[in-house]
């Protein structure tokens, strides 16, 4: 199964997009194996499993031309990142100061 990706419907405006996804199906292998020999021309009719895109499996695409937008002062700002801890360096041991004696 192959999904294309042409274009998104963004708040009424028509967005071109480019990519596509392709998704195997899994199993019966033998039997459309077994069948070609068996059929011949026909076996073109018999395939494998069904390709099954899940519920929440994330495809990608990409805007054909640049987008440009605008986002307001007054949008909520959400920043997403991962922290990575850095090692920081221990400050140089100094030598204790003598003291004279009095």
């Amino acid at each position: 199964m192959e999904v294309s990706f042409d274009w998104l419907d963004l708040g009424g405006k028509r967005v071109s997009l480019t990519g596509n996804h392709r998704q195997e199906g899994e199993g019966n292998t033998g039997a459309t194996v077994g069948t070609a020999v068996a059929v011949g021309v026909f076996s073109a009719f018999v395939t494998g499993r069904s390709a099954t895109i899940v519920n929440g499996q994330q495809l990608r695409g990409r805007t054909a031309e640049p987008l440009t937008f605008t986002v307001p002062d007054s949008a909520a700002r959400v920043v997403a990142g991962t922290l990575v801890s850095t090692p920081v360096a221990a400050p140089a041991a100094t030598a204790p100061v003598a003291t004279p004696a009095s």
